[in-house]
């Protein structure tokens, strides 16, 4: 399984801009093969900045998402929303048992 922790830093005035961009490629996303979950977070403590967490069952799924339309505009869409590039870090994430 692949987790991604996605952290974006939106622009003043552009927080409501950014949430339907993203809920929009929400939605979508979680339509996917491979998709176990895709949730936007809002820092408590900046409230310009966001995180996406994601779970993937495969690499491979997780490369087919970065490839689709609506991720893509949504990514066309951040070039005027969001302060730099998105801070993305990819995770294998392994079963560990308690």
């Amino acid at each position: 399984m692949i987790g991604v922790a996605a952290y974006i830093m939106v622009r003043e005035g552009k927080n409501e801009e950014f949430i339907k961009a993203a809920n929009d490629c929400i939605a979508e996303t979680r339509k996917e093969e491979g998709c176990i979950s895709y949730e936007l977070f809002a820092d408590t403590e900046n409230t310009q900045r966001y995180g996406f967490f994601e779970k993937w069952s495969t690499k491979g799924h997780l490369d087919a998402h970065m490839k689709t339309e609506h991720f893509l505009e949504f990514a066309k869409q951040l070039h005027g929303i969001a302060t730099e590039h998105p801070d993305i870090q990819i995770h294998k994430i392994s079963d560990i048992e308690e």
